[in-house]
């Protein structure tokens, strides 16, 4: 390996070590209370090389939303199957979300950071053009496009503005998680949260479904 290339995987591994102990920050003492002192401790770094890779704490909380916002729309796309009825995408939608986060403690940390960046999302109108950036963007997109396919196919029920229930559904899920954000992380529950979010997506898998659905796809398996 040569010097360039070995410095060049050195300051991606030290990048990622930043995101991390920020993550473990954030658990501990919330989005609020974070640092880019704290930050460059965990890190082990001087606040001044801290600095060279990221120009202020929203830097930091910006990118790991991004970066999960757009990791989560593309494995739930990977798991919609072709040819797929709205009400089988959803469910793979919501299967997907279980999978990835179900007892994750990232969840937690991303429902923070979201809280902090812009309190208003998704209600907000920011999403696609404010500090969350496209990938927010595309993730209510893709909820949106799902609810229009089952109303399209008729496995779902009709509403009026698929784009304002999509944003939603994102609001009823952050509220559950934000609402563990409160208690001690000593405290918290992964397991409680995860069936907390089962039984939400449940909930909406029934509104939205068409009478003649087939219940297999109104039950989603806790991960």
């Amino acid at each position: 390996m040569g010097i360039e290339e070995r410095k060049n995987r050195e300051r991606e591994e030290r990048h990622e070590l930043i995101l991390r102990k920020a993550k473990d920050l954030i658990l501990d003492l919330g989005v609020d209370a974070l640092t880019m002192q704290e930050i460059a401790a965990a890190s082990e770094l001087s606040k001044a090389t801290l600095y060279l890779y990221f120009r202020n704490k929203d830097a930091i909380l910006t990118e790991i939303l991004e970066d999960a916002a757009s990791a989560f729309t593309a494995y739930a796309q990977s798991r919609i199957p072709e040819g797929a009825t709205g009400l089988m995408a959803l469910h793979a939608l919501w299967s997907s979300y279980l999978s990835l986060y179900g007892e994750s403690q990232d969840v937690i940390v991303l429902t923070g950071i979201k809280n902090y960046i812009d309190p208003g999302f998704p209600l907000s109108t920011k999403g696609k053009e404010g500090k969350f950036g496209a990938a927010m963007g595309k993730m209510l997109d893709l909820i949106a496009d799902v609810l229009r396919l089952g109303m399209d196919d008729g496995s779902l029920a009709r509403v009026k503005d698929p784009e304002r229930l999509a944003r939603t559904v994102i609001m009823i899920a952050t509220s559950i998680i934000d609402t563990v954000t409160r208690i001690p992380r000593h405290q918290r529950d992964p397991h409680l949260i995860s069936i907390e979010m089962r039984e939400t997506f449940e909930i909406i898998l029934r509104g939205l479904a068409a009478e003649n659905a087939d219940p297999s796809l109104l039950k989603l398996m806790t991960q």
